[in-house]
């Protein structure tokens, strides 16, 4: 059985529990990519503040994950090509 699990961690921070409203820090966010069946069939793109990864580029990952077509009007994805 195939498995393949995505994570994706919030940047959002919480000054109080009590508060529902939050806001967005400008800190990296996480993307992790559990694959036990892995064979270097994808590698992710380098990622820093040298780079322009974003959290726009996550949806179009997670189509070519699930092996779907990605939309024309979404970022690219974290793959390299």
């Amino acid at each position: 059985m195939a498995m393949q699990i995505k994570c994706l961690i919030s940047h959002a921070k919480r000054d109080s529990l009590a508060i529902t409203a939050h806001t967005h820090s400008l800190n990296p966010v996480p993307f992790l990519i559990y694959d036990p069946l892995y064979n270097g069939d994808y590698r992710l793109k380098p990622f820093g503040q040298e780079y322009n990864n974003n959290l726009s580029n996550i949806a179009a990952t997670n189509f070519l994950l699930l092996g779907q077509a990605v939309p024309d009007d979404l970022a690219p994805s974290l793959f390299e090509d």
